[in-house]
């Protein structure tokens, strides 16, 4: 029997759904009944879908169940987020089978690196919603051919303090000239979103701060285009597949202006093949049960070899990475707030933290350089300087330094400070808070999320 443990303090009750294949149980129901009188519980398996921010108590999971496997949420906004899954996993790596990503599979290599049985889950009825694949057979058959509206639709809503940048680009798009052609549609369920996404042959679908979301998968299952504004190619292999690029099922603009101009595009008469669109997305879904059925298996223990985490095997390693990952979460943040900027360039003259960057912290609106013109730093010392790009406007403005200290490996530096980056603290905030204000709305307040600072890692603010 595998439990579905869900974080303290939520009772009995949480936004978050049981698994199909778990029991749910809060803490408290376990302290009651001091986990011996439920069945299957003591030796049995823990299963635990983790955000960051969630609390668990460690000592118990670890005392009361023969193995664990850990889903990971959302880790593209919220305090800290690399790092506090970081810690999260290494106090119970020893008693984990599995850890899937579930919606940010560019980052299983870092993960796999510190945690090596991480990987990411597919795209799945697990992470959207049952039964989605014979639905889309039905309202999309493979060969029917789909007439034109005239009109594209976005679904959800047009504002959200924790996606600033989708909030500003469905402004901006509303406002336009073009803002006519767009049917604006409530949040739905993914299976009601596929219906009304099949009026349509092209749905408008800004990415979450450029984390990979269903927004990209669903209109696909009903057989319309989507335009979207990621930079680079999403993880899974579907978006850089032949035939989705052929009938091009996701068409990515990285500028609002290219945007714009495609949602103008899209909204003329034509005919899609739908039919083949749809097919082609339902070939690379898996069914919810057979992930499932994969993800729960309890593992073969005469195949498996322990593989210790990173922090075990080579600790000076893993405390580079952590002060690397901070350094990516006070550009995440600031890249997810100030939104008026198109790219962002991080600029680091050691070519231990520019491989680091390169490999392992992937985002679609950043591009790092290694500055070889700079030489000026010591051996154990170095820093990267972030700068935000606006091509539409000619407009580049310097934000921040970070300064890090990279040797000798010392466990103190691995810890969390006292210390934290303020957003508010850059010279440009109010600018470009003010920029985002008069397009959104004047009482407009992005959510912000202040990131502590490592002991290695020391914030100047240009």
């Amino acid at each position: 029997m595998i439990y579905n443990i869900l974080p303290a303090g939520t009772g009995k009750i949480r936004y978050q759904f049981i698994e199909n294949g778990t029991v749910g149980i809060t803490y408290e129901q376990i302290n009651l009944h001091n986990g011996s009188n439920i069945e299957g519980l003591r030796g049995g398996k823990a299963y635990i879908f983790y955000q960051p921010g969630d609390i668990h108590d460690l000592t118990l999971l670890q005392n009361l169940f023969s193995g664990i496997l850990i889903r990971i949420g959302d880790l593209h906004h919220l305090q800290n987020p690399l790092i506090s899954t970081f810690d999260f996993l290494s106090k119970i790596y020893k008693k984990t089978d599995r850890i899937a990503l579930n919606t940010n599979p560019s980052l299983v290599p870092l993960f796999s690196y510190l945690f090596p049985c991480c990987d990411s889950l597919p795209i799945s009825e697990l992470t959207i919603q049952d039964g989605l694949r014979e639905d889309s057979s039905v309202i999309v058959p493979n060969k029917l051919i789909r007439r034109s509206n005239g009109r594209v639709a976005y679904f959800g809503f047009i504002e959200s303090a924790y996606h600033p940048r989708r909030t500003y680009w469905i402004h901006r798009l509303l406002d336009s000239n073009d803002g006519s052609r767009i049917d604006v549609l409530p949040a739905l369920s993914p299976k009601d979103w596929l219906g009304c996404c099949s009026q349509y042959n092209a749905i408008v679908a800004p990415t979450l701060n450029g984390q990979w979301s269903h927004n990209l998968f669903v209109p696909n299952l009903a057989g319309s285009r989507i335009i979207s504004d990621c930079l680079a190619s999403p993880s899974y292999s579907y978006y850089t597949d032949y035939k989705t690029r052929y009938y091009r099922s996701c068409i990515l603009k990285g500028s609002f202006l290219s945007f714009r101009s495609t949602v103008r595009k899209a909204s003329q008469p034509h005919e899609l093949e739908a039919g083949l669109i749809a097919y082609n997305a339902r070939k690379f879904m898996e069914t919810k049960q057979n992930t499932l059925n994969e993800f729960l298996r309890m593992p073969d223990s005469s195949l498996s070899v322990e593989t210790e985490s990173l922090l075990e095997r080579a600790p000076a390693s893993y405390s580079l990475i952590l002060s690397v990952a901070n350094i990516f979460e006070v550009t995440q943040e600031i890249i997810r707030l100030f939104v008026v900027y198109d790219m962002f360039l991080l600029s680091c003259p050691s070519d231990v933290v520019f491989k680091l960057l390169s490999m392992y912290f992937p985002h679609p609106r950043l591009l790092v350089r290694r500055d070889a013109s700079i030489n000026t730093f010591s051996s154990h010392t170095t820093y990267v300087e972030l700068m935000g790009l606006n091509n539409e406007i000619g407009r580049n403005d310097s934000l921040l330094r970070l300064d890090i200290v990279l040797y000798p490996y010392d466990e103190s530096l691995m810890q969390l400070s006292s210390r934290t980056f303020e957003p508010s603290n850059l010279s440009m905030y109010t600018f470009l808070l003010n920029q985002v204000c008069s397009t959104v709305a004047p009482d407009y307040k992005p959510a912000e999320f202040p990131q502590k600072l490592l002991n290695s890692v020391t914030v100047k603010y240009f």
